[in-house]
């Protein structure tokens, strides 16, 4: 039956009110608003269908908590109730009996991520954060019902991967769910568990009128579950990095008459993590994010995206005239596919490392340890000679043209750390998202072929192996080396001469002064002039090899953190830091 002919005037009278009546899109219930005089909003009512009588005691029971807090009565719904008490009436209607109840209006006017300032995300982050703490003093025997977008239970959606038509969104859906099966899904399940709203999409956040925090609110509780808080979250955070793929509203939340039946246009941001900052360190303020799951949230956020592409898949399947439900990712794929080879599934840890950041926290827990632990012991020399006492010139490769390289005996010339190259022009220095990396996150020694080279450090062997890739490292060994509290921290040597890799195993020990490799020629160390790269890593960041050693200049104080300066250990008495 249509919503326009639905007993929409019967109902509102049961609940006490009058107004006009106009119809709302709904995906499972019909939907409508009462608009009263000056053609103000006053209630939203719903027709459910028979069946529902658990969710709605479950959405009724929840609002009825949240009504407690005072801080809450603007941000969320209030239950109206009729003049006997009741929340919930029967009505019948040409499909039969259905289940009615009426809900008083948000007022403000509909959210658009690609609109949004950083202080809206900031307060979108603290509702939702207020909204899920209150619930953590609810329940109810109904939350715990198996509910496809509880992202505890996405590892399901392998299951409907095959109804995503498009092959390679199928196959970008699947990759990320089952690395949330594989990695995520087991450290998810240690967390605690609460009821949580879990449905911020841009249909479901009101901003005041004149959009300034800390307006918005949150309607819409019929995607209630138990998951672990940091899931809310998650789901808010990809609703933003999507662009604004939620259900059409039907009615702008300003009032307006016409309801909304078209094809949204959506646009996702290109640099994900840094647009979500403010909504996460909002969020942070008021529910402090651990460590844990800092970094949960970036796989998190990438499971609800996949989620999203397979629902829809499996709905417009089941409703092929409906276009809207796969028109609909053409902003969300393109964001799983843009987050995907960012995190270099399934193994990176940058993007906690970035949040962190956000958050106004170390990137790397012990990032500070290290870099104290560098300046307090006696490295030995990694060329067999202090670098001080050996000739040495300190080149700029900032230039458009950069200084030809010749090597010399007795002689090194250094790379600087930190240093904006020209030279990295290929397009394997291409990011995801179209930045280049150019900025050098190691130094460079240049000095001939087969000059051995010395462990600084106590350590052990990492990994090794050769990136055979034009302009790559070379054969390249990982040292794993920890300071006196017990905080791990990584040397990487790059460019190396194969014969390297022969005498060493991942697990052996290397003394400090130890000769351990040598420096390869160019025909095999990536076709660079014969040169050590030595990088310090906080972290490998689940690289393992592939860790990068240029980073991009957006994210130029995150890798200053995360890759110290070498000359903690080379002792050089000029520094090498490009930016002083």
């Amino acid at each position: 039956m249509s919503a326009r002919h639905l007993p929409w005037a019967g109902v509102a009278r049961r609940f006490g009110l009058a107004g006009e009546v106009r119809p709302l899109v709904g995906e499972r219930t019909a939907n409508a608003v009462l608009v009263g005089a000056g053609d103000r909003p006053v209630a939203v009512l719903k027709l459910h269908p028979a069946g529902d009588g658990p969710q709605i005691d479950l959405e009724t029971a929840a609002l009825a908590h949240l009504a407690q807090q005072p801080d809450l009565n603007r941000h969320v719904p209030q239950v109206l109730r009729t003049a006997d008490g009741a929340s919930v009436i029967e009505v019948s209607t040409g499909d039969g009996v259905r289940l009615a109840r009426a809900l008083s209006w948000v007022p403000g006017r509909t959210w658009r991520s690609a609109d949004a300032t950083p202080d809206q995300l900031a307060g979108l982050g603290r509702v939702v954060a207020r909204v899920d703490l209150a619930l953590a003093g609810f329940d109810h025997p109904h939350a715990g019902r198996s509910l496809p977008w509880n992202l505890v239970e996405a590892g399901t959606a392998l299951t409907l991967v095959d109804n995503v038509p498009d092959p390679d969104r199928r196959q970008a859906a699947r990759v990320v769910l089952q690395h949330f099966v594989d990695q995520v899904a087991p450290r998810l399940a240690d967390l605690d568990r609460q009821v949580i709203h879990n449905d911020a999409n841009p249909a479901n956040i009101v901003l005041d009128e004149d959009g300034d925090p800390p307006g918005p609110g949150l309607i819409d509780f019929g995607d209630l579950c138990r998951a672990p808080r940091i899931c809310g979250l998650a789901v808010a955070c990809a609703y933003v990095i999507a662009g604004d793929p939620g259900a059409p509203s039907g009615l702008a939340a300003s009032g307006s008459s016409t309801p909304d039946t078209s094809v949204p246009e959506f646009s996702a941001p290109e640099d994900p993590w840094r647009v979500v900052g403010p909504l996460v360190a909002g969020y942070h303020e008021l529910a402090p994010l651990t460590g844990v799951e800092l970094e949960l949230l970036p796989d998190l956020v990438r499971t609800r995206l996949a989620l999203s592409v397979v629902m829809a898949g499996w709905q417009h399947a089941r409703d092929p005239a409906n276009a809207y439900l796969l028109s609909s990712q053409d902003a969300v794929a393109p964001a799983v596919d843009r987050l995907a080879a960012r995190a270099r599934l399934p193994h990176s840890r940058l993007e906690p490392a970035r949040l962190r950041r956000e958050l106004g926290l170390e990137a790397w827990p012990g990032a500070a340890a290290v870099r104290d632990h560098l300046g307090e012991v006696t490295p030995r020399p990694v060329l067999g000679r202090p670098l001080a006492e050996i000739g040495r010139e300190v080149m700029d490769w900032s230039m458009p043209d950069p200084p030809a390289v010749t090597v010399r005996e007795r002689h090194v010339l250094i790379g600087r750390y930190l240093e904006d190259r020209t030279v990295y022009r290929t397009e394997a220095y291409r990011t995801p998202t179209g930045e280049r990396r150019t900025i050098h996150l190691g130094v460079d020694l240049f000095v001939p072929a087969g000059h051995p080279l010395h462990a600084p450090l106590d350590g052990v062997v990492e990994a090794l192996g050769d990136n055979t890739a034009p302009l790559d490292y070379g054969p390249v060994i990982i040292l794993r080396h920890r300071t006196g509290d017990g905080t791990e921290f990584f040397t990487l040597y790059g460019h190396l001469a194969r014969t390297s890799l022969a005498g060493l195993a991942v697990g052996d020990r290397v003394a400090a002064g130890q000769v351990f490799a040598t420096v390869g020629t160019p025909q095999e160390n990536g076709g660079w002039e014969p040169h050590l790269h030595l990088q310090v890593l906080t972290d490998l960041l689940g690289m393992g090899l592939d860790v990068p050693g240029v980073g991009t200049r957006g994210d130029l104080d995150l890798w200053a953190e995360l890759c110290p300066d070498p000359n903690l250990i080379l002792r050089v008495p000029e520094s090498l830091d490009a930016r002083s």
